[in-house]
Parts: C-alpha cells; sequence; structure tokens
C-alpha cells in the first residue's frame, strides 16, 4: 500500500511539474507573440514613414523641377523683352 501512495505522489508531483512547464511554456508563447506584434507594428510605421518620405521628395524634386522651368521662361521672357526693345531703339 505505501508503495502505491508513493508513486500516486510521484505521479501527482510530475504531473504538477508538467503543468507548471505547460504553463511557463504558454507564457513565454504569449510573450513572444506580444513581440512580434509590436514587431509588426514598429514595422508598418516605420514602412509608412518611408513611404511618406519618399512621396515628399517626389514632390521635392517635382517642384524644384517647376522652379527651373520658371526660372528659364523668366529669362527667356527678359531676353525677349530687351530684343523687344533693342529692335524698337533701332528702328
Amino acid at each position: 500500500m505505501a508503495y502505491l501512495r508513493r508513486e500516486v505522489n510521484i505521479h501527482a508531483t510530475r504531473q504538477e511539474a508538467a503543468q507548471q512547464e505547460a504553463w511557463r511554456y504558454k507564457q513565454q508563447a504569449e510573450h513572444a507573440l506580444r513581440a512580434l506584434d509590436e514587431c509588426r507594428a514598429k514595422l508598418a510605421s516605420a514602412q509608412e514613414a518611408l513611404h511618406d518620405k519618399e512621396h515628399s521628395q517626389a514632390q521635392h524634386r517635382q517642384l524644384l523641377d517647376q522652379l527651373g522651368q520658371l526660372n528659364l521662361l523668366r529669362e527667356s521672357n527678359v531676353t525677349l523683352r530687351l530684343g523687344t526693345c533693342l529692335l524698337q531703339t533701332i528702328d
């Protein structure tokens, strides 16, 4: 009878240890999933920021191109006006 009680205690102790270990693994898995979710959120945020930056850079390049074209048109306009004034003074 004592042998059976001892075996029951051993099995109960092993079962309790296995349950504690399972609980610990479950906690680690939940922690890892939370960390994964945080990393995914940070990645999405970084990708969005990169996209916004690329979009801003593209707009900046476009504005610089437009500014260059406007300066070219202004210089052309000034040159044409000077040419017109010179022709009027010659006549």
